[in-house]
Order: structure tokens, then C-alpha cells, then sequence
């Protein structure tokens, strides 16, 4: 018994119609762990940046890092004891689209601690290697003012212009925001 086109188009449709509202329910049903977890990468970020290792990192968190307002843009600052230290979002563009992530910055605001990316569209295995330690790393206990690539900083071979773009986020936060930082 052969059976129409009609009946082919009206079949798909129904398969399509179950399988779409079976994956929506699925969406639904996790978006609070998928939201918990972007929030903990956040925290695992933040505290990475800070330069922070803890056993347990969320209950540290908790502890110790709260939002604050510092006027033109919103942030973190972490305190631990005598320990005071801020970070601040960060972004621009990167060669294949935006860049963002965290600077910390000591009380002061004179040197990095640390920074960290949280979202980039970077080539893995070039510019995607902003996100490795090797890369970030070489920022921290830095003077934050105007920085260029030298021989304690150096860029990511391959990917000249992700790591430029680095660099000039980290510059244009320091000639735009950084003066407007209300930090008391």
C-alpha cells in the first residue's frame, strides 16, 4: 500500500512537534542548574583573578567577595582580613568577536592581581590560549598603567592580534574608566 506525500509532510510534522516540546520541557527543566553553574564559573573566575585558591571555593566566596557599585560600572571586591582587593569587568573586541572577563586590581588600584576571561570566541589553540594560565598569569603583580608587550610580557605566538586586543582592553579601561572609579 503506497501512502501519499501528504501523509509524509503530516508525519514529520508530528515527529517534529513531539520532539521539539520534548528538548523545550528539557530546557525548562534545567535552566536552574544550567543558571548555578554559569554562576559558580563566575565565582571560580572571579576568585582565579583575585588570585585566590581555596578548598572550598563557593563557601569562600560567600565569605569574602561581595558586588559592589563603583559608580560607572559594577564589580567585586574581595575582603579577607587586611586583604582588600577589587575586580572589575572587562571586555572589547577580539579578532572573531567580543572578549570578556575580569581585571583585578589591589585596594589601590596601582597593581593587577589578576585576569580572567569568562567569555571568548577566540580560535582554540591560538587565541583561544588567552584563557590559559601561562597567558594570564604574566599580568599579575603588575604596575597597572599603560602596558605594551616586553620581555616580562609577552604575546601568545600566533595570535598577535587576540593578544593586542587584550592589551588594549586593559589600556582603554585604564585611560576610561579607571579615572571615573568611585571606589570608597
Amino acid at each position: 500500500m503506497k501512502r501519499g506525500y501528504l501523509y509524509t509532510v503530516i508525519f514529520m510534522a508530528i515527529v517534529s512537534i513531539v520532539l521539539t516540546a520534548i528538548l523545550a520541557i528539557s530546557n525548562a527543566a534545567m535552566l536552574p542548574t544550567i543558571k548555578d553553574n554559569v554562576w559558580k564559573a563566575e565565582q571560580l573566575a572571579l576568585l582565579d583573578a583575585f588570585g585566590v585558591v581555596s578548598d572550598d571555593p563557593e563557601a569562600y566566596f560567600d565569605a569574602h567577595v561581595k558586588e559592589k557599585d563603583f559608580g560607572t560600572v559594577k564589580g567585586y571586591m574581595l575582603e579577607d582580613g587586611d586583604t582588600k582587593a577589587y575586580a572589575l569587568p572587562i571586555e572589547g573586541p577580539g579578532l572573531w568577536g567580543s572578549i570578556s572577563g575580569y581585571l583585578a586590581l589591589s585596594e589601590d588600584l596601582k597593581t593587577i592581581l589578576g585576569i580572567t576571561f569568562t567569555d571568548q570566541n577566540e580560535t582554540p589553540g591560538l587565541g583561544g590560549r588567552i584563557d590559559e594560565p601561562q597567558f594570564r598569569d604574566q599580568f599579575r603583580g603588575l604596575n597597572f598603567e599603560p602596558l605594551r608587550y616586553s620581555e616580562e610580557l609577552s604575546a601568545i605566538t600566533g595570535a598577535t592580534q587576540t593578544s593586542s586586543s587584550v592589551l588594549r582592553m586593559i589600556n582603554q579601561f585604564y585611560e576610561t574608566i579607571l579615572p571615573t572609579l568611585e571606589v570608597n
